[in-house]
């Protein structure tokens, strides 16, 4: 379970314990993630009071990568120059073909 919210009790021995910022982590399983920050701008004035409720809202799941394609070849890593990537059963392009898309080498 997700915390999804928290709230702070003011103190009723010293005001200055009572924080005014803070950042709340979680443990992800393999290590701290920052959940929530707060910077507040004033606090409750009396002992015992509530500061109230601070609600945590988590980004959205990343949805898992699609498996990639088997007959798809790897990705090439960038060229200087743009080429165009032909798999070897397919003949070199026409004369036509653009001079910035000439097979890769």
């Amino acid at each position: 379970h997700k915390l999804q919210a928290y709230d702070f009790i003011t103190t009723t021995d010293a005001r200055g314990r009572d924080p005014i910022s803070w950042v709340l982590y979680r443990w992800s399983g393999s290590s701290w993630l920052e959940t929530d920050f707060r910077q507040l701008s004033f606090l409750p004035m009396t002992a015992l009071a509530s500061y109230g409720t601070f609600r945590i809202s988590y980004p959205p799941a990343m949805p898992p990568q699609p498996p990639l394609h088997p007959s798809l070849p790897p990705l090439r890593p960038p060229t200087s120059q743009p080429c165009l990537s032909l798999p070897s059963t397919v003949p070199p392009p026409m004369p036509s073909t653009p001079p910035s898309l000439q097979p890769c080498t």
